[in-house]
């Protein structure tokens, strides 16, 4: 199996529980402890956007050999915690502004999108639209579908989300990301 598809399983094994904090609270934690080398509480983790630890960890548990650093965001610096993916802002990933049109992306890698808040997540499924653009479909922590889900943590704002598997396709727009995790399959 390739990273991709190590990465990309172990995105879709917890997906298909999906990890959320009513039943995967200390699953959550261990988000955070991979991907800031400290261990959390819950009340600290609600008020951070964890999906940038949701990606961490599935590089981590994916085997990858080149990884993203660990730490908070304010540790990280001026990088952030999903800046430290991206190459062209001090991270470790090749990342391409969707708005140049050169870069294909792949099951398996990373997306940045900018609005309205800075989310980083896996793409599961790539299909082209015209002219250097592309669709993806998604696995993310920290997020889930418009509306109701009974998954949501409603004690909170930020750190509420779950793991979600996008059904809907989406375009980004010019002012985001894509993320190669890797240059093989």
């Amino acid at each position: 199996m390739s990273y991709r598809d190590t990465v990309l399983y172990t995105a879709y094994q917890e997906a298909a529980k999906p990890v959320h904090w009513a039943q995967h609270e200390q699953r959550i934690l261990d988000y955070f402890r991979v991907s800031t080398g400290k261990p959390a509480t819950k009340a600290a983790a609600l008020q951070v956007s964890w999906c940038s630890y949701f990606v961490h960890w599935c590089l981590v548990k994916g085997g990858m050999q080149v990884l993203p650093r660990a730490g908070t965001a304010g540790e990280l610096g001026g990088m952030g915690s999903v800046g430290r993916f991206m190459k062209p802002v001090g991270g470790c990933y090749e990342a391409y502004g969707v708005y140049q049109r050169k870069y294909r992306p792949r099951p398996g890698d990373m997306y940045n999108r900018i609005k309205p808040n800075n989310h980083i997540g896996f793409i599961r499924d790539v299909r082209e639209v015209g002219k250097g653009q592309y669709e993806i479909l998604t696995i993310d922590g920290n997020s889930g579908p418009l509306g109701y889900s009974p998954y949501f943590d409603a004690s909170n704002l930020i750190g509420k989300g779950f793991i979600y598997l996008r059904l809907e396709w989406v375009r980004l727009g010019g002012e985001n990301w894509y993320i190669q995790l890797c240059e093989e399959d």
